[in-house]
């Protein structure tokens, strides 16, 4: 019985697995409670199995793995989608290129509401189904892969003018505003907010806070920040990084050079 389970579920419904999050939620959940009854099923009813298995040698342990296998697959697969989902919305941005243009500012606005929105719509098909360890990983991961694409982005333009830095600054701030709620109300249990932290699941998260401060820091604010390489800014960007953003904001100058030049790897 178990074994069939496991064979016919992700092929009969494979259509419903894959088109509805919260159907592939209570798949991993059904594969995972399943299996963990399995450890200790043989030892439960040994005593009405007939001998010489009604000794304890009947057990179901080799199904556990498997089980729990099948769980895992159908919901990563369903996480891979909603990935590439939320990278495509994205795409809609246009690289986040000319976002003073009303037009591509416009573009840039829908896209990340967009991200955010399905982001909210799996927190509200996820947070009752999903163990809050397991839901919290799933939502940081999605987000994760939005801030990185976002990221990546904003450091491959190569010109940015005083005003087009604003305007991605005010677009971007709302997701900075936005963001955390896609956590709650699990992240405001009384035990899950002793230690949670967007950072915690979103390791893109400071690159993200600290690449706000520069589209709005003067030329000798990110050379402060930088320091001596070894500051908590400098943790999140790298040398080449921080030169290539410095080089897309400000004009080249004889301070931008000497700025430049100050933004290197600590000494040993």
């Amino acid at each position: 019985m178990f074994e069939l389970f496991r064979a016919i579920v992700p092929s009969y419904h494979k259509k419903i697995l894959d088109e509805l999050p919260q159907m592939a939620a209570i798949q991993h959940n059904n594969c995972m409670y399943i299996a963990h009854h399995l450890t200790t099923l043989g030892h439960q009813f040994s005593n009405r199995l007939p001998w010489p298995v009604s000794d304890g040698t009947a057990t179901f342990i080799d199904m556990v793995s498997p089980l729990r296998k099948c769980g895992q697959d159908c919901y990563l697969a369903q996480l891979r989608r909603q990935r590439s989902a939320i990278l495509e919305s994205l795409s809609l941005a246009g690289s986040f290129v000319g976002a003073s243009n009303p037009t591509q500012a416009q573009a840039i606005e829908k896209a990340l509401k967009q991200v955010i929105q399905q982001l909210l719509y799996l927190n509200r098909v996820w947070r009752d189904i999903l163990p809050c360890d397991v839901f919290l990983k799933s939502i940081g991961a999605l987000l994760n892969a939005a801030l990185e694409e976002i990221v990546k982005c904003v450091l491959n333009l190569q010109d940015i003018s005083a005003t087009e830095a604003g305007y991605l600054h005010q677009l971007l701030s709302v997701s900075l505003d936005e963001a955390p709620m896609v956590f709650k109300p699990v992240s405001e249990n009384p035990e899950v907010a002793k230690t949670f932290s967007v950072t915690r699941y979103a390791k893109q998260w400071p690159r993200f806070e600290k690449l706000l401060v520069i589209l709005e820091a003067t030329l000798q604010t990110i050379v402060d920040m930088w320091g001596d390489g070894k500051t908590s800014f400098a943790r999140q960007f790298t040398v080449s990084e921080v030169r290539g953003l410095i080089r897309a904001l400000f004009k080249n100058t004889d301070r931008r050079a000497e700025a430049l030049a100050r933004i290197k790897l600590p000494a040993k």
